[in-house]
């Protein structure tokens, strides 16, 4: 099992004034990743609510499935990703816990292959 750096997790989270709702995406191309692995998307600051999230992905492979957590809360559960995705999420709002808190996603089922883009909407409302 592996750990994958999606090139976003070096970039800045912006936190906005009062609250404001911002986006942050991130974008990754994976390479027959396997089942079990790990993609860390983004590192958000403590005190962000996330409201939404959108997925957009290639047909990343046969059984393949994807599931998006912020630390250990689940944001989007397990869903196919064998055809083309393009959905958006509603999430309960949750607000991340610690400084740093990894978003990640976890692929299931199959090899993974393509592009995943996940776009998180979020207010900073602190701690």
């Amino acid at each position: 099992m592996a750990t994958i750096q999606a090139p976003s997790m070096r970039d800045a989270v912006y936190q906005g004034p009062q609250g404001n709702l911002s986006i942050a995406e991130s974008r990754v191309t994976l390479n027959a990743a396997e089942v079990g692995d790990v993609v860390e998307l983004l590192d958000m600051p403590i005190g962000m609510r996330i409201h939404g999230v959108d997925v957009i992905s290639d047909a990343l492979g046969v059984d393949v499935t994807v599931a998006i957590n912020s630390g250990d809360q689940s944001l989007v559960a397990a869903a196919s990703h064998a055809a083309a995705v393009a959905k958006s999420v509603p999430v309960v709002p949750y607000s991340t816990v610690a400084d740093g808190e990894k978003i990640t996603a976890t692929i299931a089922g199959g090899a993974a292959t393509g592009s995943l883009i996940v776009l998180f909407k979020y207010t900073a409302v602190g701690y």
